[in-house]
Formats: C-alpha cells, sequence, structure tokens
C-alpha cells in the first residue's frame, strides 16, 4: 500500500513505526524538528509503500535552496518494488517543485534503497557525485549535560554570531550554490555551538546542526588542536538538540577517516539487525535545467 503523510498528526504516527526501526536516525529528526514549525523554508514530503513483508521509506526535503533525500527499506530490497515506488511518487508531485529549484542536494541511506533511487533519477539526468558509504553513529536516548569543567582556562561555549559566519562558511559551507545561505541560516534558527577564547572572542571550534538531527561540520582550528575542545563541543551541541527537539542528535564519519574512528565512542555505534556496524550510502546530487525540465514532464504525465 502506497501511502503519502500530509497532516502533522499522520507525521507523527509515521515517527513512532520508523523508531523500530533504530538506524534510521535521519527520519527521527526530520520530523520533530519539521514539526516545531520554528525553522522557515523548511519543506518535509513523506512516503511509505508496504509491499510483502518489506516496508520502504522516502523522504523529501528542503531547506534554503539545498534538498535532501532520505531512503530506508525495512525487509528485504525488491528492486522492481523500489522502482514502482518512486514512480508512484513521483506521480503525486509532492516536492518536486522545491527539489527542481534547488537544484543541489544530497541522498543518504540504506545502501541497497539509496543505490535504486539513483539509478532511477540517474534516468532523469540528475547528476551524482561522490558516491560513498558512511557509518552512522547516535547518541543514547538521554544525553547528559556537558561538563564545563573539562573546558581549558580562557575558553568559553558560545552561540555563533554574526561575525562568525564568514569563518564558518569559508572552512564548512559546500561549494554548491546557496549552501552559504544554508549555513547561515543553521547558525540562526538552530542550536550550533561554537567554542571562542575568552579574552579575544577568537572563533577556536564550532559545529552544525542539521535539520534532520545530524551534527556535521566540526571543526577545530588548527591553532587550538590538542587541547580536547572537540569532545566538550560535541556533548555540547547533542544536549543542546536533544533539549530544543527532543531528538536523538547522530553524526557519521567514513569508514577511512582513521582520526573520527578512533575518537568515537563504542557506545555511540548504531548497529543493523545483524549486529554489525550501520552504514549508509552517501551521494551528492545535482538537478540541472535539463533534470529538471524532465522530472516536470513525468509529474504532469
Amino acid at each position: 500500500m502506497f501511502r503519502y503523510y500530509s497532516t502533522s498528526e499522520e507525521l507523527e504516527e509515521a515517527l513512532v513505526e520508523l523508531k523500530e526501526i533504530p538506524r534510521l536516525k535521519q527520519f527521527h529528526g526530520s520530523i520533530p524538528i519539521y514539526l516545531s514549525r520554528s525553522i522557515p523554508n523548511l519543506s518535509l514530503h513523506l512516503f511509505s509503500l508496504k509491499e510483502a513483508n518489506t516496508k520502504y521509506w522516502i523522504a523529501l526535503k528542503s531547506f534554503m535552496c539545498r534538498f535532501h533525500i532520505y531512503t530506508a527499506a525495512d525487509g528485504s530490497v525488491d528492486r522492481k518494488v523500489i522502482r514502482r515506488f518512486v514512480v508512484q511518487m513521483l506521480s503525486t508531485g509532492k516536492g518536486l517543485k522545491e527539489l527542481c529549484e534547488n537544484k543541489d542536494g544530497m541522498i543518504f541511506g540504506d545502501p541497497d534503497s539509496t543505490a535504486e533511487v539513483l539509478s532511477i533519477l540517474a534516468q532523469f539526468g540528475v547528476q551524482c557525485k561522490a558516491t560513498r558509504p558512511v557509518y552512522i553513529f547516535t547518541y543514547p536516548p538521554i544525553v547528559d549535560a556537558p561538563i564545563f569543567d573539562n573546558l581549558p582556562e580562557n575558553f568559553e561555549i558560545d552561540q555563533v554570531r554574526e561575525n562568525d559566519i564568514e569563518t564558518l562558511i569559508s572552512i564548512w559551507a559546500f561549494t554548491a550554490h546557496g549552501a552559504g545561505l544554508q549555513t547561515e541560516a543553521q547558525a540562526k534558527y538552530l542550536p550550533t555551538r561554537v567554542i571562542r577564547t575568552k579574552d579575544t572572542k577568537k572563533l577556536a571550534a564550532f559545529a552544525l546542526l542539521e535539520h534532520d538531527g545530524m551534527i556535521v561540520g566540526l571543526n577545530v582550528l588548527p591553532e587550538f588542536r590538542g587541547l580536547k575542545l572537540r569532545d566538550i563541543l560535541m556533548s555540547t551541541l547533542a544536549y543542546e538538540a536533544q533539549k530544543t527537539f527532543n531528538i536523538i542528535p547522530f553524526y557519521c564519519c567514513e569508514p577511512n577517516n582513521a582520526v573520527m574512528t578512533k575518537w568515537v565512542s563504542k557506545k555511540h555505534k548504531s548497529l543493523n539487525v545483524n549486529g554489525k556496524q550501520a552504514i549508509i550510502l552517501f551521494s551528492v546530487l545535482k538537478i540541472d535545467e535539463e533534470a529538471a525540465e524532465k522530472l516536470g514532464k513525468f509529474t504532469s504525465t
């Protein structure tokens, strides 16, 4: 059965079901943050299809000139079923206008379902770049309040200030169109945190929160590395994210990122149904004018 979740009540109903699948943190965070109605220009379109013993999920999100696509399959993946699901989703036209207008974005989710959706999007001319697997890590259901005693002397936790934005954009922002606007909006509407020096107020480290609950852009500026600022910054942002949106924050890293894989806590590992480290597939997408036209024509037929 194909379903589109159009009301707050339906999204809350879907969230209860999705939370039964622990690895789907991008869905778990997206729905509460969207329903908070505290972030302007944030859209969310959620679809599902139940076929035999498998339930498939796709979410289309747009925020400040960029889009996200999330995929998941709870059960064995049937390529023909996924294709039918995507066709039904596209036929509704829901969320496609925002995707085509924003042009730049990303897709991530279960490897099999994501790979199949990528294959279908490629038929419309959607460009796919830098596809790679990443590990997913998640905080516990209750995030402990940070212990600021661990913060070195002459450093303080602070919110992002206007004069920080240019530095954040130059270090973190994607090169895609509108990435700077999104970074600025993240700093304004989501509980992004930084560490700065008390005396000179110089930016030392920062981390951003995405609109799906993922902590991204963790960066300690070179001259401040080795002070364990990363630990206190991550725990602070995770705590603030949970307190603000009642979500379980998560983060990802590539398997070959030796620094991060060594640093991450074993208790943060997200496991799949086989008890192994959960892996999701990530890819950067671009919808050019030709691809947008093809998608538009398909929707109108």
